[in-house]
This record gives C-alpha cells, sequence and structure tokens, in this order.
C-alpha cells in the first residue's frame, strides 16, 4: 500500500516559496499525473504517476498561498470546500482492479495540513468507529453540508467506498477539528434500533449494480438515504443475493446538536429497484467531484 510520509504539517506562512505562476507551472505537471494514474492501462504506470502526484501535490499544499488557488486542472480528484470557505478536503484514488481501490486525501485549513492514511478496512461495521488521519476509513468525499449546531459550525461528509466483494458503501460523518486534532466520526446520528444511542456515522451498504441515494438535501432540510432490501441475482444462479435499493427512503432531520431518524420520508415506491450499469458506476467513481 502507498502511504503518505506524515500525518500533519503546520504550514509557517514565512516561508514562502510559491508565486502564482509558479503554483500554475505545478498544476500543469500535477493534472498530467492525475490524469495518467486514473486513466493508464498498465497498474505500474498507475502507480509511477500516483507517486509523483501524492510527493508533488503535498509540497504544493505546504507553501503559503496554496488555500487559495483553486487547482481547476485537476480533473480526477474530489475537491470540496464548505460556503464559509474555512476548509478544503481533497481525495482520490487509485484503481488496482476493478473492485480493489486505494483511497488518500488531504484535508487543508489555513494553518494545517492532515494527511489521511488509509486503513484499508473492508468491514462495513464502522457505524461507532471513530477515525483519525492515521487511520482514515478510506473513500472518495462527494460533499460537504455545513451546519450550525447552538453557535458552533460544524460540517459533514458524505463518502462513497468501493469494497473488494462487489459492494459499495456510502457513508456520511462528521468533521471535527479541536486544537489543531482532526477527527472523522462524532455521536450524532440516532441509532435506527435503539433510540438511546447515537452513532458516528450514517452507513448505507448496497450491492455494486444498484443505485443508491445518501445526501443532504436542502428543500427538506434533511439528510436522506434509501432503504435496502435483499434480492436473488440475475446473473447466474449460484451468484450471491444482491442488496438493492428498493424505491423508498428513509432520513435524519436535526434537532437540538443531534440527528434524529425520519422513518419512511416518502410513502411512494419505485415498481423495480434502480439499477446502474456497473461500468457507468465505475466511471463516476473514478471521475465525479460532487456527487449526491
Amino acid at each position: 500500500m502507498l502511504k503518505f510520509n506524515a500525518f500533519v504539517i503546520y504550514i509557517f506562512l514565512a516561508n514562502a516559496l510559491f508565486g502564482q505562476s509558479d503554483f500554475h507551472k505545478s498544476e500543469t505537471e500535477l493534472a498530467r499525473y492525475n490524469d495518467w494514474f486514473v486513466n493508464s492501462d498498465k497498474f505500474e504506470h498507475r502507480k509511477y504517476a500516483l507517486t509523483e502526484f501524492n510527493s508533488q501535490f503535498l509540497q504544493i499544499l505546504s507553501a503559503e498561498g496554496s488555500f487559495d488557488y483553486p487547482f481547476d486542472s485537476l480533473k480526477w480528484i474530489s475537491k470540496l470546500m464548505p460556503p464559509d470557505s474555512s476548509i478544503r478536503i481533497f481525495t482520490w484514488q487509485l484503481m488496482r482492479s476493478q473492485t480493489e481501490f486505494d483511497y488518500f486525501g488531504v484535508v487543508q485549513t489555513r494553518k494545517n495540513l492532515y494527511f489521511l492514511q488509509d486503513n484499508k478496512w473492508q468491514n462495513t461495521d464502522t457505524e461507532y468507529e471513530e477515525f483519525t488521519p492515521a487511520n482514515w476509513y478510506g473513500q472518495i468525499y462527494y460533499n460537504i453540508h455545513q451546519y450550525t449546531s447552538g453557535n458552533k459550525t460544524e460540517y459533514l461528509l458524505f463518502g462513497l467506498k468501493i469494497l473488494k466483494n462487489r459492494e459499495k458503501i456510502k457513508t456520511v460523518e462528521a468533521l471535527d477539528i479541536q486544537s489543531g486534532m482532526l477527527k472523522l466520526g462524532k455521536g450524532i446520528f440516532e441509532d435506527t434500533l435503539n433510540q438511546r444511542m447515537f452513532k458516528n456515522r450514517v452507513v448505507l451498504r448496497t450491492s455494486f449494480e444498484s443505485n443508491s441515494r445518501l445526501s443532504y438535501d436542502p428543500e427538506l432540510s434533511m439528510i436522506i438515504f434509501d432503504h435496502t432490501i435483499i434480492v436473488p441475482s440475475s446473473r447466474e444462479v449460484s451468484a450471491k443475493p444482491l442488496i438493492v435499493a428498493d424505491g423508498s427512503y428513509h432520513g435524519y432531520k436535526l434537532k437540538d446538536d443531534k440527528w434524529m431518524f425520519v422513518n419512511n420520508v416518502f410513502p411512494e415506491k419505485f415498481e423495480a429497484p434502480p439499477m446502474l450499469n456497473p461500468e457507468t458506476e465505475t466511471k463516476k467513481v473514478k471521475g465525479e467531484k460532487r456527487k449526491k
């Protein structure tokens, strides 16, 4: 597994090395490596390009002024920033096979860089886990939601992870930075089975072929996610059953400082589970910057 060499770098603004022209020049080379590690046919080429990209990107992000540089040419990574522009989250992935990915990420503030180290967990039972940059449940973050709880600004990250067993995981978790320490996961989501308990994240697990939704709906002021069912596979008789969305939805609504579970948000249901072409879904995972 490819790893970063450090977990947190403090950016000392006095050590200014880059100007706008330097950022543009470096970004051009980064964009070339970015394209290679996503689209090259050979794994050894993708791995080499990723190693170069990681090293150069982290160096550039450590330079003064990098927080305000948009990196618009990096088309194959996710770039998220909340409305208050206080933080940036970059995530990207290396494809080892159609169902095996390594995930990489950086959380950037104006003072700190946090390198996210993929712990390679294939476990889907992460609802009560708390992760740190050194022990991160690797995924592509596709959306961020900023909200106010009391007098504090909070952030939720929505992520997507592909598992080796042809399943995918979508999560929503809190991003929390206190005294320079970053944590992912906070006990703010009501447990659907035990209303006296609150879990650290919402986890939506489906088969790779199933379309699914886990997103914040601004019109409803709710987190919306699919209800799933298990159905027989149509590929072959011996294939494992599929976990698919059945067309009904549940949600979470903010009350005080907790997200409370809402059962069956919409009474309507599709007659058949929504399904995706696996090739289409793979392309979205690799290239989409924001996906709800």
